[in-house]
Order: structure tokens, then sequence, then C-alpha cells
């Protein structure tokens, strides 16, 4: 089984040729970063998602339901955590009285103070 720092690597090679796409390698390296491996460079990949929800790329909801889906709850991260909340807050919107675009103005919010 390739660690996943060879599958980093790996992935660094098929993008340089064309093989892959920056998504994938994105992906790749939030999962090692979720999985424990832990780098600068690494932590930096995983801020292109929210550089994308930023940008507009990626629509808030999306960006939240992805991180729920790959960190889940109890992150020692805060910030992290505080997402990860966000989405099940779209799930209840009925219940709160917070509409879809207050909850994308936190994600945003969220996702401005992941990347400073």
């Amino acid at each position: 089984m390739v660690n996943q720092v060879e599958r980093l690597a790996e992935d660094v090679a098929l993008w340089s040729v064309g093989e892959i796409m920056t998504a994938d390698i994105v992906e790749h390296a939030c999962d090692a970063l979720v999985g424990g491996l832990d780098s600068q460079a690494l932590r930096e990949l995983a801020g292109v998602l929210a550089r994308r929800c930023v940008a507009g790329e990626l629509p808030p909801r999306e960006f939240v339901q992805w991180l729920h889906s790959r960190v889940g709850h109890g992150h020692e991260d805060e910030q992290l955590e505080a997402l990860v909340s966000l989405d099940d807050s779209y799930d209840i919107t009925e219940y709160t009285g917070v509409g879809a675009e207050e909850i994308d103005r936190q994600v945003m919010d969220g996702a401005h103070r992941l990347l400073q």
C-alpha cells in the first residue's frame, strides 16, 4: 500500500505531465492532513478549497459539506470545527430561523479566517 507521502509525490509527478488535475492533488493533500500527516505545505494545499470558496468558484455549502465529510466533528482546530458545524446548520434552517444566505455569509467569513 502506498503511504500518503508517496501518494502526494506521485500526484505531483502526474500533475506535472497533465495526467491529473490540481483538484486531485488538493483532495489527496486534505485526506493526508485529516489522516494525521501534517506540514506547512500540506496545510497550504488544504487552503486551496477555502480560496476557491472565497473566490466564488466553490459554493459555500459545497465547501462545508466537503469539510464535514472529510474532517467530521470533534476536530481540535476550532476554525475547522466551526466550519464543519455550519454544514449541519444548513439542514436545520427551518427550526432555527437562520436562512441559507446568513449561513453562506458565516461560511465565507470562516473561509477568510482559515486563510489568514
